[in-house]
């Protein structure tokens, strides 16, 4: 879940990198609904280095593809939780399971909360997790040179039958946290999918996780674990005037692994308006696919493959569309479901194999 959280950080963000000079404010931010793909390459090359600080350039066009995570960013009343952070303004959906809200105002943005379906114990177990108080994903004015340090607990409860402790009624996780943040480099960023202009953060978080149960009618303190420290490389880039994270490194000192998380590309921008659940079949698909619509609908099906191009584009009108797909190669795909104003309302992922 954690490494979701840096990943929504400049998405939301539109400012201008010139001479490394660059100060971003809360008038540069500009909470547009796109939808972002990243990939995990969890062994990464040794020439997947951070560097130094200050001006530098970085050649990561070894990095690997994995793991790949869809985003969504949308109103906080459009989620299936709308009243479960009531002071949020802006949401983010992880795929179709975690949705992340955030209070965004003249100084900050911050994680407020998260709820949907996690994994734990090898399960997957639908709960809340609060941040208490945010955390911070910008400061504002931030700009080159700057940092700040902060102190939080993120803290999740389930029910204990659901993760096979019949014992206890309930269980909380409390993690406690220390961040300390520093924009620290910038320059150009070379991956897979290109080159871009850069600028670097830098982010050592010390958790503690303690567990608490609750049995007749009493919390205690459960089991507590060691500490472990996390760092974090963050490479933001401003590609189409959409700031965003074009590369993520992340240490973990207790096991001594790394992994490098990496943005594919953007795939459209999505509506306010509520969803279409479309059906597509046959998935995998080969020669051609079809769209099947719950209503009639007046609008248009776009294809995009995962640069954010348009392979195809056909009318909708009706509740049933079938898209030839025989010049179109082996691979991963977007449908995405437009209306007659041209908003967005559906967008789902298929695959080709011939």
């Amino acid at each position: 879940m954690k490494k979701s959280f840096y990943f929504l950080a400049a998405l939301l963000f539109s400012f201008s990198l010139a001479n490394a000079q660059i100060t971003i404010t809360a008038d540069d931010i500009t909470p547009i609904n796109v939808v972002a793909e990243q990939t995990v390459d969890e062994n990464p090359a040794a020439s997947i280095l951070e560097g130094a600080t200050g001006n530098q350039s970085w050649d990561f066009s070894e990095l690997a593809e994995g793991a790949v995570t869809t985003f969504a960013f949308l109103a906080p009343g459009n989620s299936p939780f709308p009243n479960s952070f009531p002071e949020a303004n802006l949401a983010s959906k992880q795929d179709t399971s975690i949705y992340v809200f955030m209070v965004m105002d003249d100084d900050k943005i911050q994680i407020i909360g998260a709820e949907g379906l996690f994994e734990t114990q090898g399960l997957e177990v639908e709960g809340k997790l609060d941040f208490v108080p945010g955390q911070s994903l910008i400061r504002f004015p931030a700009t080159f040179g700057d940092a700040y340090d902060e102190q939080l607990q993120r803290i999740a409860q389930i029910e204990g039958a659901t993760i096979n402790i019949p014992s206890f009624d309930s269980v909380r996780l409390v993690t406690s946290v220390q961040r300390s943040v520093k924009i620290d480099a910038y320059g150009q960023m070379t991956t897979p999918t290109g080159t871009f202009e850069t600028l670097r953060s830098s982010e050592t978080e010390i958790s503690q996780n303690d567990l608490f149960a609750l049995a007749a009618g009493n919390w205690s303190l459960f089991q507590s674990f060691e500490p472990d420290t996390v760092i974090t490389y963050n490479w933001w880039g401003n590609e189409d005037n959409k700031a965003f994270p074009i590369v993520q490194l992340e240490y973990t000192l207790a096991d001594g692994s790394r992994k490098a998380t990496w943005l594919k590309g953007f795939v459209t921008s999505v509506s306010d308006l509520p969803a279409i659940d479309f059906q597509l079949f046959p998935n995998p698909a080969q020669d051609y696919l079809v769209v099947n619509l719950p209503e009639p609908v007046n609008g248009q099906c776009d294809v995009y493959d995962l640069n954010g191009r348009i392979l195809i584009s056909k009318k909708l009108s009706g509740n049933e569309l079938r898209l030839e797909l025989k010049s179109i190669g082996p691979g991963h795909y977007y449908l995405v479901l437009k209306d007659g104003a041209n908003s967005v309302r559906g967008l789902k992922k298929f695959e080709i194999m011939k």
